[in-house]
């Protein structure tokens, strides 16, 4: 991620069984952010009114808990088209416990890639969007703002996919070349209880394994 963002809370690591088990089994085979509108990836390019990442694919998992491994599978099939997805997937050990950041950046490391947490901001996101890079973001699924009684914490992983062209709306991708689209202010509200966590991944060079 851009440089200048420092490192986030400890907050970030709290994502656990507990608060997993609050999700509705049904949201674990349809991607990572249950915020918004799910939209094809067709639809979307033929408005014109978004700019998409390519070469992304979400795998599926089996139950909410997977959001960590279903997220950094599609990071590492990314950088480096040759790891299927659906193969990396299965094969990280997140789907019953969940994974915080320091989870996420283990297991990537492990298996070939660089991986950096930073803390985000909208314009930072629209920077990967623009440079076609994919970014893993942790959020509250259960938007608060708008509760008269705040509901339980539910940290969530999610995959930057694309943005809308003025900026108001994020992409975050989701398996059959779908995306969910949210406004603007509904993902910041639920990011900031993250602290804005942000990790991108790199394929490593074949030197950086010593």
């Amino acid at each position: 991620m851009v440089s200048q963002h420092s490192a986030p809370s400890r907050r970030a690591g709290r994502f656990t069984l507990a608060a997993a088990s609050l999700l509705p089994a049904v949201l674990g085979a349809v991607g990572c952010s249950p915020l918004g509108l799910c939209m094809s990836e067709q639809r979307l390019l033929g408005s014109g009114k978004y700019d998409l990442i390519d070469g992304l694919r979400v795998p599926e998992v089996a139950g909410p808990a997977g959001c960590g491994a279903q997220a950094l599978a599609c990071l590492m099939h990314h950088a480096d088209p040759s790891r299927d997805a659906q193969t990396e997937c299965d094969a990280l050990p997140f789907h019953e416990l969940g994974a915080n950041a320091i989870d996420i950046l283990l297991a990537a490391r492990g298996r070939g890639f660089q991986a950096s947490v930073s803390r985000g901001t909208w314009e930072s996101l629209a920077d990967s969007v623009a440079r076609g890079q994919p970014v893993m973001v942790m959020f509250d699924r259960n938007l608060r703002t708008l509760s008269l009684v705040p509901p339980p914490e539910v940290l969530h992983w999610g995959v930057v996919s694309g943005m809308s062209k003025d900026r108001k709306r994020l992409l975050c991708a989701a398996p059959g070349a779908r995306h969910h689209v949210v406004d603007r202010w509904v993902f910041l509200d639920c990011w900031k209880a993250s602290d804005y966590c942000t990790i991108e991944t790199t394929k490593l060079l074949p030197d950086e394994h010593e």
